[in-house]
C-alpha cells in the first residue's frame, strides 16, 4: 500500500480498494465516455455553463469544442491516477500520495488558463457528481454484468472519499494559479497561453481596424458635404474668388484626412511589437 495514512483517512478497507481497482475500466473510449456524462449532468444542472463551449443554437456543440477535450482527458488521466495511487496492490514507487496531490494542484492550474470563466464551484459540484457517473459507466460496461447493490454502494463509498480529495486540491492550485510542471500539462499550458495571445492580438487589430474604418468613413463624409455645398451654390466657376478660395481649403483638408485615415487603416506594424511581448512573457 502506497500510504497508510492517507487510505485510512479515505476510511476504505483494502478489500474495498480491491474493488475499485478490479472494477477500474482499461478501455480509452469507457473513461472518454465518463468524463463527457461528467460535464452532461454538470450542464444538466447549470445549463448556462454551456455557453462557454458551444453557440446557443448549437445545443450539443460543446462535446467537439478542444477544450472539453482537453479537460476530459486531464480528468481521466487523474482518476486513473488515482486508482493507481490508492488502490494498486503492486504500485509503482513514484505512485505516492504527494505526487498524486501536486498533480491536482498543477491540474487546478491548468483549468484556470484553459477555461478562466467557470468558477471553481462548478468544478466542485463536477468532483461531487463523479462517483455516481463513475459506478454508471463501470456497471453498464462491465463484463460480467451490472454492479451488485451491495458492491455499488461500496464503490460509491470510496470514490465519494477519494472525489473530495481531488477537489479540495484541485480548487487550490486554482486558487494559487499554479503552473504546471509535468510535461504534458505544462505543454498545454504553454499552448493555452499561447492562443490566448494569438486571440487578444486579433481583437486588438480588429478593434483597431474598426476604429480606422470609422474615422475613413467620417472623413468621406465631410468630402461629400463640402461638395454637395459647391453644387448648390452652382457651378464651381460662378463662385466669386474668395468663396472659390475659401471652399478649396476646406477641400484640400477633407483630402488630407482621408489621405492620413489611409495611413492609418494600412499600418499593421504596431502589431510585430505586441507579439515580441506576448513571446516574451509567455
Amino acid at each position: 500500500m502506497n500510504d497508510l495514512a492517507a487510505v485510512e483517512a479515505l476510511k476504505a478497507s483494502r478489500d474495498d480498494l480491491n474493488l475499485m481497482f478490479q472494477t477500474w475500466p482499461d478501455n480509452f473510449a469507457s473513461l472518454f465516455d465518463m468524463g463527457l456524462r461528467a460535464f452532461e449532468r454538470l450542464f444538466s444542472y447549470r445549463p448556462h455553463l454551456k455557453t462557454y463551449f458551444s453557440l446557443p443554437e448549437d445545443d450539443e456543440g460543446w462535446r467537439k469544442d478542444e477544450r472539453i477535450k482537453r479537460i476530459v482527458l486531464s480528468l481521466e488521466q487523474t482518476l486513473a491516477d488515482a486508482v493507481a495511487t490508492y488502490a494498486d496492490p503492486n504500485p509503482d514507487p513514484a505512485d505516492t500520495q504527494a505526487a498524486f496531490l501536486e498533480t491536482l494542484q498543477e491540474i487546478g492550474g491548468l483549468h484556470r488558463a484553459i477555461v478562466p470563466n467557470i468558477s471553481p464551484d462548478n468544478f466542485e459540484l463536477l468532483f461531487k457528481l463523479l462517483p455516481e457517473v463513475i459506478a454508471d459507466v463501470i456497471s453498464s460496461r462491465r463484463k460480467e454484468g451490472p454492479l451488485s447493490q451491495c458492491d455499488r454502494q461500496r464503490l460509491l463509498g470510496i470514490w465519494a472519499s477519494i472525489t473530495l480529495l481531488m477537489s479540495r486540491h484541485f480548487v487550490l492550485g486554482w486558487e494559487r494559479r499554479i503552473v504546471p510542471k509535468t510535461p504534458k500539462f505544462s505543454k498545454a499550458y504553454r499552448s493555452e497561453q499561447s492562443e490566448k495571445g494569438q486571440r487578444w492580438k486579433f481583437e486588438w487589430w480588429a478593434a483597431r481596424r474598426k476604429s480606422s474604418t470609422a474615422s475613413y468613413n467620417n472623413s468621406g463624409s465631410h468630402e461629400q458635404h463640402v461638395n454637395t455645398s459647391f453644387s448648390s451654390g452652382g457651378s464651381r466657376g460662378t463662385q466669386s474668388s474668395t468663396s472659390s478660395t475659401s471652399d478649396s481649403s476646406y477641400y484640400s483638408c477633407s483630402q488630407n484626412e482621408v489621405r492620413s485615415t489611409s495611413q492609418d487603416y494600412t499600418e499593421p506594424l504596431a502589431i510585430h511589437e505586441v507579439e515580441c511581448e506576448i513571446d516574451d512573457y509567455v
